[in-house]
């Protein structure tokens, strides 16, 4: 067993500290690592640094350890305890995490503009190149042209120096400098011709060419394009569709039809063809175009669907894509071809999922009385409880209040009877965790009654503590219910006995 850090008495003082001294006496290597990966954040998010990074210290599994001690680190860099984020990174015992790790706490650094700590965490990796592409956007930011050019000239990896450009033009974009975002679009453009490898380069290049669309230089936008174009053609492998994809919804938004066509034509993978018809009818539904969007969106949803099964490279791709073409139909208004799309999609999950953004899309759209029907389409509680939260996130952003609880009713209608508990208590920490939000008290702690009521039942340890970590959300401020301290109260007597 890992070294223990949370004393009994601690573990009664409050529900975060109860979950890691439940998480940091499971037994199980696999289940320790993934109670501390639900604990440690938590820690951190009420600054509880160094104990945050003793309990990921303490992890047998070395990537999550590894894993934990960067996310600890880097939580340092953003505090500027920048001693204690390098001490932690050079602790993490995997190479490419530790010098991930350093690169991480640069970024961070550099963000800041903070160039001097940014430079001391490049310095201990080998590949320093992006912390400097970070540290010449921030120069530019403000006004620092020399340091600016200083970082790119420390950048080796052509890559990076497109990424740094590249930041710097999307940044003036924002700014509404466009002429400056162009100047960094075309040494963006330029710098791409340095990377090794094509589809990286191909990529690159097809960035450079969608930040120039909304540059408003549609001209430049096209030639980027048509050379990352017939570049994909000469590639010919596995990413060649993806690119040409790219390229077809880019020729789109930049107003070439006559190209986009082109692209289209080329592209043989039914799942990256359809990616790109789905584009394009979102940028012909933007122009107005709203017929010929819909049109499109069938032929998207038609080509997918036909794929057969020898030709599916990917099957989780393709169920989601199918479940985006079928909310986008509800986006496009025809909520019955939104339904029958959905229930065409042969993973249960992604139907069920794609059935609740259609009932939320109703909601955005004000047809309140379409969304029963739409929610009973979905057949698992769980599924529908996600439905209702999602539509009281809705309505809690719009003010609407009362009808966000009539939601939260609903989804603790279904909660009830859910008949496992790992789920139930999924189900539960929803409400809870909106309810306490809109101060609804009462609400909240029902929830959160039955939700530790159904953590007991859990057989699981990790889920027990995962759920547990997840309920010390809701009472950060304020102390739990009694009825949620007893049940927490047992949970800890049945782990020292």
């Amino acid at each position: 067993m890992p070294d223990l850090f949370i004393s009994e008495e601690k573990a009664r003082s409050g529900l975060l500290d109860a979950a890691a001294f439940l998480g940091e006496r499971i037994n199980s290597s696999d289940g320790h690592a993934e109670a501390m990966l639900a604990v440690v954040p938590l820690m951190l998010g009420r600054g509880d640094v160094d104990l945050a990074a003793e309990l990921s210290n303490a992890v047998d599994d070395p990537y999550t350890r590894d894993r934990l001690l960067g996310r600890v680190a880097s939580a340092c860099a953003e505090n500027d305890d920048d001693e204690y984020a390098l001490q932690l990174a050079d602790a993490v015992e995997d190479e490419g995490l530790r010098q991930q790790t350093f690169e991480a706490i640069g970024v961070i650094k550099a963000a800041k503009g903070q160039f001097e700590a940014a430079r001391e965490a490049a310095a201990l990796t080998p590949h320093p190149d992006f912390v400097f592409a970070v540290i010449a956007d921030s120069a530019e930011a403000a006004d620092n042209v020399d340091a600016m050019s200083a970082a790119i000239d420390a950048i080796e990896f052509p890559a990076a120096i497109v990424a740094a450009y590249h930041r710097i033009a999307v940044r003036s974009i924002t700014a509404g400098d466009l002429e400056k975002a162009v100047a960094m679009l075309e040494k963006a453009a330029a710098a791409a011709d340095g990377i090794e490898h094509a589809e990286e380069r191909i990529g690159a290049v097809c960035d450079i060419a969608a930040a120039s669309i909304d540059a408003r230089r549609n001209d430049l936008a096209i030639r980027l394009y048509d050379s990352a174009m017939k570049e994909a053609l000469e590639l010919g492998n596995v990413h060649t569709d993806s690119l040409l994809a790219a390229c077809a919804l880019g020729f789109c938004r930049a107003g070439s039809e006559e190209l986009s066509e082109k692209a289209l034509d080329e592209i043989r993978d039914k799942v990256q063809m359809s990616y790109a018809l789905l584009g394009i009818a979102r940028e012909e539904w933007r122009r107005e175009l709203k017929d010929t969007a819909k049109e499109t969106l069938e032929d998207a949803f038609a080509v997918v669907e036909s794929q057969p099964d020898h030709e599916i490279r990917d099957s989780r791709s393709r169920n989601d894509l199918m479940a985006t073409i079928a909310v986008q139909f509800a986006g496009f208004g025809d909520t019955a071809r939104a339904v029958s799309a959905a229930r065409a999609n042969l993973d249960d999950d992604q139907r069920e999922a794609a059935l609740g953004q259609i009932a939320r899309i109703l909601l955005i759209q004000n047809e309140r009385d379409e969304i029963g029907a739409v929610v009973d389409e979905i057949e698992t509680p769980l599924a529908r409880v996600f439905a209702y939260a999602a539509m009281a996130d809705l309505e809690i952003e719009n003010g609407r209040i009362d009808e966000a609880k009539a939601f939260l009713a609903a989804a603790a209608d279904e909660s009830a009877s859910i008949p496992q508990p790992q789920a139930r208590a999924i189900a539960f920490a929803e409400i809870a965790e909106r309810a306490s939000a809109i101060g609804d008290a009462a609400s909240a702690d029902a929830a959160a009654t039955q939700q530790i009521a159904a953590v007991a039942e859990i057989k699981d340890a990790s889920a027990r503590a995962t759920a547990l970590a997840r309920l010390s959300n809701i009472y950060r401020d304020a102390p739990p219910p009694a009825s949620v301290t007893v049940e927490v109260n047992n949970l800890i007597d049945k782990a020292v006995f």
